[in-house]
Formats: C-alpha cells, sequence, structure tokens
C-alpha cells in the first residue's frame, strides 16, 4: 500500500529536517553551512515556523548579517504560531550585542525581565546576562557583574555564567576598581 506524504506533511517535514541539520552545523561551528542551507531550502517559500525561523536567524547571527537576522526575528515575532517568544526575544537582544549595539540591547533584555507572566527560570538568567554583557561593553563593570550575580542565584551550577563572572572580578580588581561587588 502506497500513502504519500500531504503536501502540507511533507513542507512541515523537510523544514523539521532542515531545521536539525542547521542545529547541527551550528553545534560543529559552521554557521555559514548552516545559513546556506536554510536559503537554499527556503528559497521559494517562506519560513512560516517561528522555531526555525529562531535557528536561521542564530546562523545569521553567528555569521554577522545582522540586518538580516533582524528582519527574520521580527517576522517570527510577529508570528501568531509562536509558542516561545521569550527565545525570539533573547535572540533580538543577542542579535544587538552581536552587532555592537550595546545600548539597543538592553531593551530586549529587560522587555523579558519586566514580563508578569512567568518565563522561566533559564530564560531569566540568559536576559541578566545579556544585560551584563551590555553593561561590559558599555564600562560599566559592576553592574555587569552584579546581573551576572542575579543570572547565578536562578542558574547556581551554570559554570559558564560562574567563569565569566570570577574573570570580569579578578579584571575589576586589577584596574583598581572602588566599587563594592558581591562575591560569588
Amino acid at each position: 500500500m502506497n500513502l504519500p506524504w500531504s503536501p502540507k506533511s511533507s513542507n512541515q517535514r523537510k523544514g523539521f529536517v532542515v531545521e536539525l541539520l542547521g542545529r547541527v552545523y551550528l553545534a560543529l561551528g559552521e554557521p555559514q553551512k548552516a545559513v546556506q542551507m536554510f536559503e537554499r531550502s527556503f528559497k521559494n517559500r517562506p519560513i512560516r515556523d517561528a522555531y526555525i525561523q529562531n535557528t536561521y536567524a542564530m546562523g545569521l547571527i553567528l555569521t554577522g548579517c545582522h540586518e538580516k537576522a533582524a528582519e527574520i526575528l521580527a517576522e517570527a515575532e510577529n508570528n501568531r504560531f509562536n509558542l516561545n517568544r521569550k527565545t525570539t526575544v533573547l535572540l533580538r537582544g543577542c542579535n544587538y550585542l552581536s552587532a555592537r549595539s550595546f545600548e539597543e540591547a538592553k531593551s530586549p533584555f529587560e522587555t523579558i525581565l519586566e514580563d508578569k507572566n512567568n518565563p522561566g527560570k533559564q530564560t531569566l538568567a540568559y536576559a541578566w546576562v545579556g544585560l551584563a554583557f551590555a553593561a561590559y561593553h558599555n564600562q560599566e563593570i559592576t553592574s555587569a557583574i552584579e546581573n551576572l550575580q542575579r543570572a547565578l542565584e536562578l542558574l547556581p551550577y551554570h559554570s559558564g555564567i560562574r567563569q565569566k563572572m570570577i574573570e570580569w572580578k579578578q579584571q575589576n580588581s586589577k584596574n583598581g576598581s572602588t566599587h563594592k561587588v558581591p562575591p560569588v
């Protein structure tokens, strides 16, 4: 018995496979291949799935295509079927950080922190990390360290956050800062 895929199911399946392969390329440190694959796969039709849009935008951010990433993230944010808008907002902040637009980067992260609906510990922690990097690049080292401390309160076993905070504290003390920084 031959039961062919419907056109709708076929497209969903292809999009799912493309998204997974895109993640593999990103994990292997080959974002250019991920972007090329997305562009080949979706050149004749728009990407409608917000999850796929987020992954594509991540590749664009890592390849320095910030304007295109901003377009894709705006589409994902406006996608009424986007089940995880917070991820899209986090990526928008990361896009600004990567583009070295540190003042603009603050807004998406602050939006997440101001949200009264519980976005989850991990999302909140990453918003604090985003604010920390924006503050750090604006030479607000004490504020950056305090933001990392808030992230660590939410994710106390996250070694990357802890390591970055230790690094920035050491740098802060070498520079002879007189600002009080909370202990690790």
